[in-house]
């Protein structure tokens, strides 16, 4: 009996559609067998599909049923597959060697990218965010000549992190909170998406951020946070839905977030913004650590031992965060440092040793588990011209060696370049020797 009345109510809904012209008697003899208009609810559901292996795994509005009305289904996400692009571009390179210490530059050719962050995943490749066109570069290990970049859209959106659990599963986010899902390494992403009309529209509301999404990690294999402008968003399901969490943030917005362990994270942020969670980002508290003139940017963990910076200041913990210690960073004094300059990434090989990188290009170093930072290299005084206008914004720790990604402009002999003797503005990769690499059996 339950199947035949839903039948007779697709039956109905479908001769309502159909007769949405009619009136008088004929709508009267409509309500009298017991027809009715469906709610916005049931027309969500006629208009929504399922994701597959080839949509991405996220429902979709669906246009092939009768009767369709733009306004029974919105998507929150689309991009039109006519502005996607995959690209494979070589690196142009170039090696700077400053008192015993070594580094390479390099830029993509024929790009035109900025890169936001970076991050080397379980299975040896890099991976690349940024913009504009929200774009994604990767390259399959670190001694690959050439990284692949895929862009999303025509607009000149960007992604601003990057953070993946495994070889496989990864996530971005960047531009009002949108985010990204990876299943293949970085072969593919998928946009999340909800469908939604006026039923469940607040929902969808609350999904978007009011400016940007700055970052993003995972507490465990199914757990994962973002926060940006606003407010910050999580997922118990890798990604599949998302639901607001944490503090209403203001005008204020999180710079960086990292998990201790599956239970234990921390949140920071523009005007001394510390949040901490002992429930896998389910709730957040505030912590007072620094104070409001801090602009929070670096955040990492090695095991209990971590390190959080911003401006030109860091603090460490040694018990996930209990308690915060000032650090000593020496100033080293150069006649080229922008006064606006300051630590923008920052990142630990191990409870000993760490790296972060300033906006525009000094790169500091600990040999002491963060209590104090020496400075390992000025890059743009050090590359003697070849690099110009360089930003640093990603910062990364793989086997061999320390990258960090941002942009600028490399200036190199003709020689080097295939003729053309300046790289324009676009994606900048530096990478150096690690303190202490990891040894692959």
């Amino acid at each position: 009996m339950a199947d035949l009345g839903s039948s007779f109510s697709m039956a109905c809904r479908t001769t309502w559609h159909q007769n949405l012209a009619l009136s008088g008697a004929m709508a009267i003899s409509l309500l009298l067998i017991g027809c009715s208009e469906p709610t916005a609810e049931e027309r969500l559901a006629n208009a929504t599909v399922e994701g597959t292996a080839e949509t991405g795994f996220y429902p979709h509005c669906s246009r092939d049923y009768d009767s369709y009305d733009p306004s029974d289904c919105v998507d929150l996400r689309t991009f039109d597959p006519e502005f996607y692009s995959r690209k494979d571009h070589s690196v142009i390179s170039t090696a700077i060697e400053v008192a015993e210490r070594s580094l390479t530059i390099m830029s993509l050719a024929d790009t035109h990218l900025f890169l936001n962050s970076i991050t080397f995943t379980a299975g040896g490749s890099l991976v690349a965010v940024g913009g504009p066109h929200l774009q994604i570069a990767r390259a399959d290990s670190e001694a690959d000549p050439t990284w692949e970049v895929q862009a999303f859209t025509r607009f000149a959106d960007a992604f601003r992190d990057v953070t993946f659990r495994d070889a496989n599963h990864g996530l971005a986010t960047g531009n009002d909170g949108a985010i990204f899902r990876t299943r293949d390494a970085g072969d593919h992403w998928h946009a999340h998406n909800l469908p939604h009309n006026v039923w469940n529209a607040e929902e969808a509301h609350q999904l978007k951020l009011k400016g940007e999404a700055y970052a993003i990690a995972y507490a465990d294999d199914s757990t994962a946070v973002s926060g940006g402008n606003t407010h910050m968003l999580r997922t118990i399901d890798d990604g599949q839905h998302w639901n607001p969490t944490g503090p209403g943030l203001g005008r204020e917005a999180i710079q960086e977030i990292a998990f201790v362990d599956e239970s234990t994270g921390w949140a920071i942020g523009s005007a001394g913004q510390v949040y901490r969670t002992r429930d896998a980002g389910a709730s957040w508290t505030p912590v007072d650590v620094v104070g409001d003139d801090s602009h929070l940017m670096g955040l990492d963990f090695a095991g209990q031992h971590g390190c959080m910076a911003g401006n030109w200041q860091v603090w460490c913990t040694d018990d996930s965060g209990d308690s915060w210690q000032p650090a000593e960073v020496e100033r080293a004094s150069s006649p080229t440092q922008p006064a606006a300059d300051g630590i923008t990434r920052l990142r630990l090989e191990d409870q000993h040793h760490g790296w972060f990188i300033t906006r525009y290009g000094w790169i500091y170093a600990t040999r002491d588990g963060g209590a104090s930072w020496q400075p390992w290299m000025e890059v743009p005084r050090a590359a003697h011209g070849a690099l110009q206008e360089l930003q640093l914004w990603g910062l990364t720790i793989a086997d061999q060696k320390v990258w960090a990604a941002g942009s600028g402009s490399l200036m190199l002999p003709e020689s080097q370049t295939r003729g053309a003797p300046l790289v324009g503005s676009s994606a900048i990769l530096l990478s150096w020797p690690r303190a202490k690499p990891e040894h692959k059996t």
